[in-house]
């Protein structure tokens, strides 16, 4: 491969956002929503009988329901700002080329490779492609982003690389 293919884009709070958001509805994350949300329902259905219970029963449904529906946010919103402030502004561009041997990516300053081989998966969406590098590490590209090569040439790359 004579020319690496480069996928690049701007890290906004928006992207971040839909990312985060796009986690709370994966695997052990959704499953945990769900027992708090069913626990705050239950919480509010059993409420009536008693006064003081009927209170802290109201607070635990009030609790469920900000965990579930608004802490992602609020947790989210906090790492973006602290992740922005090292990256030196709110907006920094992500940049992803995939070379002979590495894929390398950087994001305001900092970089790191990691090998083809650590690939473990692949989604595609119609604008959006999810690389998953085990359970703690996973790279998005964005078909119309590649400012080298294109999204078949790195589909072509990643299949000829990840065949064992």
């Amino acid at each position: 491969m004579n020319e690496s293919i480069c996928c690049e884009y701007p890290l906004t709070w928006e992207r971040y956002c839909s990312w985060v958001k796009a986690d709370q509805l994966r695997g052990g994350r959704l499953v945990v929503n769900l027992l708090l949300l069913a626990f705050g329902v239950a919480c509010l259905v059993l409420a009536f009988p008693v006064s003081f219970m009927t209170i802290m029963m109201i607070g635990l449904f009030i609790m469920c329901v900000y965990v579930v529906f608004f802490n992602w946010r609020y947790n989210a919103r906090t790492q973006y700002r602290l992740t922005a402030r090292k990256k030196g502004g709110e907006n920094w561009t992500r940049r992803i080329v995939f070379e002979e041997n590495s894929i390398t990516f950087s994001d305001g300053g900092s970089s790191r490779s990691v090998s083809y081989g650590d690939l473990t998966g692949m989604k595609e969406k119609p604008n959006e492609i999810s690389l998953y590098f085990g359970r703690k590490l996973k790279l998005v590209l964005y078909p119309d982003a590649f400012t080298q090569g294109s999204w078949p040439e790195c589909r072509a790359l990643l299949k000829a690389k990840t065949r064992k």
